[in-house]
């Protein structure tokens, strides 16, 4: 959620000359495909951002150096990788960094992994369905000063919620059950588009 709130900064309108690529952010959340050059569409066209992978493109230590930071959910295990902002597309460069975050994270679990633990849960995984660990929220499109694409862009987007449902690795010593929790959480972006 941090990253979220930082993300987007610094914007293109902070410099009266632009600094190089990796100097200012070119949108608050990167996309892949075709990064930079064609905007996609968030649920649609995109493969990143979605619904379990996300980059976000910002200068969070105030060094002067913009990084892609991407969380990405590989089978039951969210990745985290930090890399330099470079020119091109952030897919590469950031699965190139990937390391292991957080274990056991069960949002993309099996329709039999979800039927099991329902047994327990029965609240947890509405309809018996995947739950997404990133959503998003949008700014209205600025227009010729900032984001002109759908609403629904990446460089549109204003909110990220977070919702992480983890599994203990360990059964509880009482009932032999795997016990999960369920984290939520929202990233408000204060920075402006462009």
């Amino acid at each position: 959620m941090r990253e979220a709130g930082d993300s987007g900064f610094p914007p293109a309108n902070h410099f009266s000359v632009l600094p190089a690529v990796g100097g200012y952010a070119q949108s608050p959340v990167a996309w892949s495909p075709n990064y930079p050059l064609v905007v996609c569409t968030v649920g649609a066209t995109c493969a990143t951002p979605g619904q379990f992978d996300v980059i976000f493109e910002e200068d969070y230590d105030g060094t002067g150096v913009v990084r892609w930071v991407r969380y990405q959910l590989v089978g039951t295990t969210l990745m985290r990788g930090v890399t330099p902002k470079v020119a091109g597309n952030p897919d590469a460069p950031t699965l190139a960094v990937m390391a292991p975050y957080i274990l056991n994270v069960m949002n993309n679990a099996t329709p039999a992994q979800i039927a099991a633990i329902q047994v327990n849960y029965p609240a947890m995984f509405p309809g018996g369905n995947p739950v997404p660990i990133f959503t998003y929220t949008f700014d209205a499109p600025l227009g010729a000063a900032g984001c002109i694409s759908a609403l629904n862009s990446p460089c549109n987007v204003r909110d990220v919620g977070v919702t992480l449902i983890v599994q203990s690795p360990q059964r509880d010593t009482t009932n032999q059950q795997l016990r999960l929790v369920e984290l939520n959480g929202r990233g408000h972006r204060t920075n402006p588009n462009k």
